[in-house]
């Protein structure tokens, strides 16, 4: 876990790299907790991203239906995960941060399941600040449809931009030890959040990135995706 001393762009936060052993089988979703279902769940859609501009911003009447919820807080997202499995008679929950950068790297070692460049191009973000190639690429200035690029070894879509994904740990400095199963912190004063968003640059989207904010806070690029319990 965590990125080696030669990749480019790295964070101090990144490392040191460190051996993780993670002992139980989980689920994950195959794609960020859309509008639709998060709206099916809690009565309410509070993305900005939406149709007819609800939200406060319009994206020339495209169906945003399968677009990611944002505007979540973590408290939103595990109320979310709450109510969800109460009604699916299941346990589901937030990813822990090692669980999410196991899913997100797919068993591959680069800066990004697909490579070691980003510009745009096989991931939604802030392409006018490629990473590992000079070429700019497309910047949609919004969010997308989940599922609209590549998938990774496992079969996982947006691991990389479209939205933050929360992380259901409290952040914190990574150990050199090895550890099983890490939840992070007991207390703290940020939640982890990993994955980058749509208006990112490439380099803070990568595998290894770690990124927090208060568990209250709301923005326009940060979203979940939720893990099941595997009973």
């Amino acid at each position: 876990m965590g990125s080696p001393v030669t990749e480019s762009g790295r964070g101090w936060s990144e490392g040191p790299q460190h051996t993780v052993q993670i002992s139980r089988p989980f689920y994950i979703g195959v794609y960020e907790v859309t509008q639709a279902e998060y709206e099916g769940v809690m009565g309410r859609n509070p993305s900005q991203f939406t149709k007819n501009g609800e939200g406060g911003r319009a994206v020339d009447g495209l169906e945003t239906s399968r677009f990611p919820v944002e505007e979540v807080s973590w408290n939103d997202a595990r109320e979310f995960c709450g109510k969800l499995s109460v009604l699916e008679g299941a346990t589901y929950r937030l990813p822990t941060e090692a669980e999410w950068e196991y899913a997100c790297r797919g068993k591959t070692t680069t800066p990004f399941h697909f490579g070691s460049s980003l510009n745009g191009d096989k991931a939604n973000v802030n392409g006018n600040y490629p990473y590992g190639t000079t070429t700019k690429g497309p910047s949609l200035g919004r969010t997308t449809m989940v599922g609209a690029y590549p998938k990774n070894p496992f079969g996982l879509f947006d691991m990389h931009g479209n939205v933050w994904e929360w992380c259901e740990d409290w952040y914190d400095e990574y150990s050199q030890a090895t550890s099983k199963d890490p939840q992070g912190p007991s207390t703290g004063k940020f939640r982890v959040i990993r994955g980058g968003g749509w208006d990112i640059e490439p380099v803070n989207c990568r595998a290894t990135d770690r990124n927090e904010d208060p568990q209250t806070y709301l923005y326009i690029s940060i979203g979940f995706r939720v893990v099941r319990v595997w009973e």
